[in-house]
C-alpha cells in the first residue's frame, strides 16, 4: 500500500456525525493537581487543547471545571483531563466511558504510574495497597529488565541486582517529562542516592529500577479516539536546550493514520519503527486486559531503542501516558486537518517549542507564544505535512 492512499477514509462530517449530542453539552477542563509548580505556558497549552477540541465536537468550551462536580446547567460534559482520573473523580464529573474525556480513568492512582511496567522483587517487603500481579509477567518481553520497590531494602536489592549487567536508571514513579531520573554505576552512587530519599517517601511514591541504555532514541507509539474518529501514531520525540543549559522537551514529529496499529504497520515502516509499534501494540493489549476498569481515550507509550553495557541492541517500552502530554497538540491538529479533508489517510505533523525566542514559520499553526516566567521567550506550534512518503520521517531508523 502506498503510504499515500487513504486509509479507512471518513467524511468530512465524520465529527458530527455520530450519536446526538445533549442538549447544553459543552467541554471544560480540570486543573493540573500540581498547577502551582506548572509552568505559564502549561496552562495556556491546557487551554488551548481544551477550545480545539470543543471547536472539533461543535460544542462550546465553558473553561476550568471544578475537581468535584460538573458546571452549573450543563447535562453533558466533554473533560480534558490533564491527569489520569480516578474512578470516584471519573464518577463526580458524569465520565462513564471514553467519549466523555480526553485522558483516562484508573481504579488506584497506582496504576497510572511507571510503577507497572516492572515486577515486584519476589519477597518484596513493602506491597503497596492497589498492586496487582500479572502484568509485568505478561510484558517482560516488550519492557527492559528491572524491578519496582517501595521500600529502602527492595530497592537496594533491586539496584543490586541490575548494576551486575550495567548502568542502572532510578525513575520516580510518579515523575514526568523526565524529571525524576538519575544513572548509577556502582553500588557505592546507588547508596548514596538512596540515603538522600526518605523511606516513607519510598514506600508512598515508588521507585523504578531498569537497565540503561546508551545512543539511544526514544518512539512515542499511541492512539486518540475523539468522536468518531481513531488514530494511530508513532513518531519521535525531540529534546533541547532549556534557559538554565538542562536538556527539556523540544516537541514530538509523529506519523498519523486514521485507523487502528494495524494500519499503521501497513505502511512501509523501517523494521525498527514496526518493532517499536508492535510493542506498544502489545503492552497496551496486556494493559486493557490487565485492567478491564480501564477507560482510555488518549493512550501514548514510550519505546527506547539502544545499546545496552554489553553491546546488546535494546527496545523496550519505558511506560504508558494514559492522559494529554507533549504530542497532544500534534494529535490534534492531525484530527482538525482529517476532519476538514476526507480523503486524507495518512500525514506527518511537528509539535516543536522553542526557546528563546517569539517566532514560528510561516504556514505554523501557533498554540502559544509569549515570555514564560520560568523558561523566558517561547512558542509552541505545529506544523502538518502531507508530502508524498510522510515516512520519510524515520529515514534514520533503519
Amino acid at each position: 500500500m502506498s503510504a499515500r492512499a487513504p486509509l479507512r477514509s471518513m467524511p468530512r462530517a465524520a465529527f458530527s456525525q455520530r450519536r446526538p449530542t445533549p442538549p447544553g453539552a459543552a467541554v471544560g477542563f480540570l486543573d493540573h493537581r500540581d498547577d502551582e509548580a506548572r509552568d505559564d505556558h502549561d496552562r495556556a497549552s491546557l487551554r488551548d487543547l481544551a477550545q480545539r477540541l470543543a471547536r472539533l465536537k461543535g460544542l462550546p468550551c465553558i473553561g476550568r471545571l471544578g475537581v468535584t462536580a460538573a458546571a452549573p446547567r450543563v447535562r453533558a460534559l466533554y473533560v480534558i483531563a490533564p491527569d489520569t482520573l480516578l474512578a470516584d473523580e471519573a464518577r463526580a464529573l458524569g465520565i462513564r466511558r471514553r467519549e466523555d474525556l480526553f485522558g483516562g480513568v484508573v481504579a488506584h492512582r497506582l496504576h497510572a504510574t511507571k510503577a507497572i511496567v516492572h515486577a515486584l522483587l519476589p519477597d518484596a517487603r513493602v506491597v503497596p495497597s492497589g498492586w496487582r500481579e500479572g502484568l509485568a509477567q505478561r510484558v517482560v518481553d516488550v519492557v527492559l529488565p528491572g524491578h519496582t520497590a517501595f521500600s529502602k531494602r527492595d530497592a537496594r536489592r533491586a539496584v543490586c541486582q541490575l548494576l551486575a549487567e550495567g548502568p542502572a536508571r532510578i525513575k520516580a514513579c510518579h515523575g514526568t517529562g523526565g524529571n525524576g531520573q538519575w544513572i548509577v554505576g556502582t553500588l557505592r552512587e546507588a547508596e548514596a542516592l538512596l540515603d538522600t530519599m526518605q523511606d516513607a517517601d519510598i514506600g508512598r511514591e515508588g521507585l523504578v529500577f531498569e537497565l540503561d541504555l546508551i545512543d539511544s532514541r526514544t518512539f512515542s507509539v499511541g492512539q486518540v479516539d475523539v468522536g468518531a474518529c481513531r488514530i494511530s501514531y508513532c513518531g519521535l520525540q525531540r529534546q533541547v536546550p532549556g534557559r538554565t543549559g538542562t536538556s527539556i522537551y523540544g516537541g514530538s514529529e509523529l506519523l498519523v493514520v486514521r485507523g487502528e496499529f494495524e494500519d499503521l504497520l501497513r505502511l512501509g515502516l523501517p523494521p525498527a519503527v514496526r518493532l517499536a509499534v508492535c510493542q506498544a501494540r502489545w503492552f497496551d493489549n496486556a494493559v486493557g486486559d490487565w485492567l478491564p476498569e480501564l477507560i482510555v481515550s488518549r493512550n501514548n507509550y514510550d519505546v527506547i531503542q539502544g545499546r545496552d553495557a554489553a553491546g546488546r541492541t535494546r527496545s523496550a517500552v519505558l511506560e504508558q501516558s494514559w492522559r494529554p502530554g507533549g504530542a497532544s497538540a500534534a494529535e490534534i491538529a492531525a484530527l482538525e486537518y482529517f476532519d476538514a479533508h476526507g480523503d486524507v489517510g495518512v500525514l506527518r505533523v511537528a509539535a516543536v517549542e522553542r526557546y528563546g525566542t517569539l517566532e514560528a514559520p510561516r504556514g505554523a499553526q501557533v498554540h502559544y507564544r509569549g515570555i514564560d516566567a520560568r523558561q523566558g521567550p517561547m512558542v509552541k506550534y505545529t506544523q502538518i505535512d502531507t508530502s508524498e512518503d510522510p515516512t520519510r520521517l524515520f529515514h534514520d531508523c533503519r
